[in-house]
């Protein structure tokens, strides 16, 4: 599939639509599990949803960090999203004590190379996208105290497109034959399905599964909700 995916260059669309349409199935998988756009939501259900995207995000940027690419290294520093995490963790009254033992994913997908990278920051940046409908979402079930506790779907706030554009012309510029293409498509997927497997482990577990049944919830990368974002950003 993803040979197809990448044997289309030439056919005028960019590497992202083909990226995009290459990582769609898993990107759906993963959607399926989110209940965030349930207005039922509790506060309690909701501390266990950061709980689980930290327990993802910081051992995900660890890797990232560990791959050491000097080209890279500028623009990964300025997209961490694990401090935002721990930002909403701590405002919803968690320590620094329970959050060092919050369990951490042990099977995250090999990250070696720059394509490594960038596959894996093509499923958390995109996941910035989405921010805004999210938030509307949580003022809904978690009322007048949400905007203390969402940091993380704030993420770059009002420079989120100029930080996705930037982003895609990186990537864009890195995939520069069909090795590399390949190489970002496999990473991306990789990372999706790690997600997946991590929020069954950990998510499930923590018995919130079933508020998403029968939702009609439509998500992006990193499972933040979007309306048609490619009508308004270009993801």
């Amino acid at each position: 599939m993803l040979k197809q995916q990448v044997e289309t260059k030439h056919r005028g669309d960019s590497f992202h639509q083909r990226l995009k349409q290459a990582t769609e199935s898993a990107h759906r998988r993963l959607e399926n599990h989110l209940p965030l756009l349930n207005d039922s939501l509790t506060i309690q259900q909701y501390s266990l949803l950061l709980r689980t995207f930290f327990g993802f995000y910081v051992p995900l940027e660890s890797s990232m960090d560990a791959c050491h690419m000097p080209c890279l290294e500028p623009d990964l520093a300025c997209r961490k999203k694990s401090w935002w995490l721990l930002e909403d963790l701590l405002s919803l009254g968690e320590s620094h004590q329970t959050i060092g033992a919050f369990p951490l994913c042990q099977e995250i997908p090999p990250i070696t190379s720059q394509a490594d990278v960038l596959g894996a920051l093509y499923v958390v940046e995109g996941a910035t996208l989405g921010g805004q409908i999210i938030l509307r979402s949580l003022r809904r079930s978690l009322g007048r105290r949400a905007d203390r506790h969402v940091r993380f779907f704030t993420s770059y706030g009002p420079r989120v497109p100029q930080m996705w554009a930037a982003f895609l012309r990186i990537m864009e510029a890195a995939a520069c034959d069909s090795t590399q293409e390949r190489m970002i498509m496999e990473s991306a997927c990789r990372t999706f399905a790690s997600f997946e497997r991590w929020l069954v482990a950990d998510y499930v577990r923590g018995h919130i599964i079933g508020m998403s049944n029968g939702s009609n919830m439509h998500l992006i990368p990193g499972a933040m909700p979007v309306l048609h974002p490619h009508d308004q950003v270009p993801r």
